[in-house]
């Protein structure tokens, strides 16, 4: 386990309890923005990453993909990809790097184990929706690693089954959660984001008491109401920062920020740099 005031950090290789186990899973918390992943690739590796809150923006080939709280994100083996110029974004996730060779022989059947290799492997969607019980089930293994058990190979071998498994089985369902269910919420917010936006009026919008909304506005969006206003008010203070006649006083208060101070805290735990080092970089960027 590795640890700093901003990230908290824990990974397990599996060979050290058993070669056969060529895979590693890693839990990760950041804080607080970090500097952007760089570019790298797994070489034979599939890496799947699962988001139980926050948010990330990742690059393969140029194409950018945003991933929320209960989506998963996949990439394949030899595959380069990173966080492009985005930072590692503040957030809580699960990352799975196994080896292509070790599911096609993972399962009892070998055809089974081969179809389970095929479907991971023609994956279209690089982003969609999974059980939030996804969580759970790479806590436990995540736990294994540590069990004195005389059976933890066995239930190594079979929790990694079931979470691959599901995947595949998830993704093929094709199951749509495009719908938010409260678009009046979004647009409200999207238009009021210069005023102090409370969440016991945007329940009254979506006609549910504060407590369900909270709960409804999660499963929909993928992040806390209070999270996702904070998101899209620094959205818009990018937009202004590069208007170089406003001050950044100026523009804290224009976003209903309740001190300057306050903004830049934000601003900084959102983008790993502060509103000022942000407009200075817009200013010294080249002109293309």
């Amino acid at each position: 386990m590795t640890t700093s005031t901003s990230s908290k950090r824990t990974v397990i290789d599996y060979t050290t309890i058993d070669p056969f186990f060529n895979f590693k899973l890693g839990k990760v918390c950041h804080n607080m923005a970090n500097t952007p992943l760089e570019e790298h690739t797994h070489p034979n590796g599939i890496e799947i990453t699962y988001f139980v809150r926050g948010e990330q923006v990742y690059t393969i080939d140029q194409t950018s993909y945003t991933i929320k709280s209960d989506e998963m994100f996949i990439t394949f083996p030899n595959e380069l990809h990173s966080s492009g110029q985005h930072p590692k974004d503040k957030s809580l996730f699960y990352y799975l790097i196994i080896d292509k060779d070790l599911i096609s022989k993972l399962l009892f059947d070998p055809l089974e184990s081969k179809h389970l290799l095929d479907s991971l492997l023609q994956i279209e969607n690089r982003v969609f929706k999974v059980s939030t019980t996804l969580a759970s089930l790479f806590e436990e293994l995540l736990s294994y690693s540590t069990s004195s058990s005389p059976y933890i190979k066995t239930r190594i071998h079979a929790l990694l089954n079931h979470i691959l498994l599901t995947i595949a089985e998830t993704n093929q369902a094709h199951i749509s959660y495009e719908d938010t269910s409260m678009p009046e919420v979004l647009s409200y917010i999207e238009q009021h984001l210069d005023e102090n936006i409370t969440l016991e009026h945007l329940a009254q919008i979506a006609n549910l008491s504060e407590g369900r909304f909270k709960t409804k506005f999660r499963q929909d969006i993928g992040m806390p109401p209070r999270e996702y206003i904070l998101r899209e008010k620094i959205k818009r203070a990018k937009e202004l920062l590069e208007d170089d006649v406003l001050s950044i006083t100026d523009i804290s208060y224009m976003l209903s920020f309740s001190s300057s101070q306050y903004f830049s805290t934000v601003f900084k735990r959102f983008t790993s740099i502060s509103p000022l080092e942000y407009r200075l970089n817009l200013q010294n960027a080249p002109n293309l």
